[in-house]
């Protein structure tokens, strides 16, 4: 029996999943991998989990519904020492700006990835998908070496800590090791160009993408974010020359950038678009 099974009645499972409609929006959202890391995409994969909570209902506590028991359920994935020392596992999930359910919060890292639960969140769903975008350097061959450590801490409500003055924090915690066995590699499609910027060309689209970039900034949406990191790839693409990449940032563009070149009038960047 897990200390979470002891104290709160609960008893949390991962099950690894397949789910091909979920990696075409995480493979999109990948596109940024090629310029802000030195690793080969082709080493890139996706693992997806759901984290199934299960509910004894012969707990001392069962009466009480999740909410009034748990007020934040923290989950930490831990890349372990090993690997974090020779750079075999890392974690990418910040560059993939994956949707998460409302009052879910999470703290990221490249060897470490936190999720906060919020009780009244557990008390509603008893199933919760977890993405993580994870790099498997092709050093590691050995699958037994290719899982995780898992930390889930439950912290107590007000009301429900009183039925728990005798326990020592640390017991609220429960680690297991989570196996990485499925899942499906990243592959981002690279079109061919056969047209050749020019040196001047290349130059004017610098000119219009710091413009457009200006006036998104400006945008008081959420859903600019990863434009803007895709703009600053762009611009950065042209200040060295590099075709292919530039065209492949702007054809990743979303509608509402597109909408505001289109209104500035940057025709060259509307072209690559």
């Amino acid at each position: 029996m897990t200390n979470l099974e002891r104290y709160f009645g609960i008893k949390v499972q991962f099950k690894q999943v397949l789910d091909p409609l979920k990696f075409n929006y995480l493979r999109a959202k990948a596109i940024n991998l090629t310029a802000l890391t030195n690793f080969n995409i082709e080493n890139f994969f996706v693992y997806v989990h759901t984290m199934n909570i299960h509910i004894n209902q012969n707990h001392f506590a069962s009466k009480m519904p999740l909410t009034d028991r748990i007020d934040e359920l923290e989950v930490r994935f831990c890349v372990n020492p090993k690997q974090v020392a020779k750079g075999q596992i890392r974690f990418y999930n910040d560059l993939a700006d994956i949707d998460l359910p409302e009052g879910v919060e999470t703290s990221y890292g490249d060897t470490q990835l936190t999720k906060y639960y919020p009780g009244t969140l557990l008390n509603k769903r008893k199933v919760l998908k977890t993405e993580l975008i994870t790099y498997i350097d092709k050093s590691l061959v050995r699958e037994s070496h290719k899982k995780i450590k898992v930390h889930i801490k439950a912290f107590p409500s007000d009301s429900y800590k009183d039925l728990l003055k005798e326990s020592h924090k640390e017991e609220f915690r429960t680690s297991i090791d989570l196996k990485l066995t499925r899942n499906v590699q990243l592959v981002i499609d690279f079109p061919i160009y056969s047209n050749v910027l020019t040196e001047e060309e290349l130059h004017e689209i610098k000119k219009e993408l710091e413009l457009l970039h200006q006036r998104m900034e400006a945008q008081d949406v959420s859903s600019k974010v990863e434009d803007l990191q895709l703009l600053k790839n762009a611009i950065k693409a042209s200040e060295t020359g590099e075709e292919r990449k530039l065209k492949i940032y702007l054809k990743n563009m979303g509608e509402l950038t597109c909408n505001v070149a289109e209104e500035m009038g940057l025709h060259i960047v509307m072209k690559l678009i």
